[in-house]
């Protein structure tokens, strides 16, 4: 068989596998993912998140065109082993940069742009949801009349266990990934309810979670409870709020 004809093969042997175990998630999650983040513009979260150049070889980004690659998973999904000597984003992310020509490290708040997403089954019996984004800051953005090939991205894949994904649980997977992008519109409305909202001293680790949503990371330290938001820390002793501290 002559060497041209075998690449049609391949593909068709790679598109079915691709398909088969994309096979189980049900047609509306991935339509209603899709609608949310496909080429919509999105805001960070957590500060401290690492992009670099990438370039599409293809024709669409796929997860092996980045060369900062972060995986979170699910409360109660045990992380890899062969993720242990990675960095750490926080207790739930893992942090891996591979062959990269430079890095740089966004700001929280910073723009990004998602320029594909894929849902499939994973080895380790999880579903990963995939974000492929462009970053949209002026400083990363060849300068008018430049020429670059490259953009600076970032490759976030989101671990779900199979009950999640294949039971079409939307608001589940929507909700770990508000922790880290939230779409444009919805981070302003985030950000203007924010300067309403008082935690004063004695509240509940409870009352404190319903005011300003899951926290980045919890510290826990004998009696002591901090959780860390964004723009301030939280300290609860004995589940009541002693202090809130500016980040």
């Amino acid at each position: 068989m002559r060497l041209r004809n075998i690449f049609p093969i391949l593909l068709i042997v790679l598109v079915a596998c691709s398909l088969s175990r994309a096979s189980d998630v049900p047609k509306d999650l991935k339509d209603r993912i899709e609608s949310r983040y496909k080429h919509r513009k999105v805001k960070i979260i957590p500060a401290r998140i690492l992009v670099s150049p990438f370039e599409t070889r293809g024709f669409y980004p796929t997860d092996g065109d980045f060369h900062v690659h972060y995986d979170h998973f699910y409360p109660g999904l045990e992380i890899p082993a062969r993720w242990e000597k990675r960095n750490n984003l926080d207790d739930h992310t893992t942090e891996g940069v591979t062959g990269a020509q430079g890095v740089d490290e966004m700001e929280s708040g910073e723009m990004l742009e998602v320029l594909r997403t894929a849902i499939l089954k994973r080895p380790g019996n999880f579903y990963a949801v995939d974000l492929m984004m462009k970053a949209l800051s002026g400083k990363r953005l060849p300068a008018a009349g430049t020429y670059s090939p490259q953009s600076y991205g970032v490759h976030f894949r989101f671990a779900f266990p199979v009950n999640v994904i294949e039971g079409g649980n939307y608001d589940a997977v929507v909700s770990e990934i508000n922790k880290y992008f939230l779409p444009m519109d919805e981070y302003q409305q985030a950000a203007e309810s924010a300067k309403n909202i008082e935690i004063q001293p004695g509240m509940s680790k409870e009352e404190v979670v319903k005011a300003l949503g899951e926290p980045i990371k919890t510290i826990t330290f004998g009696k002591k409870t901090i959780l860390k938001y964004q723009d301030m820390a939280v300290e609860l002793e004995e589940n009541k709020v002693v202090e809130v501290k500016a980040n």
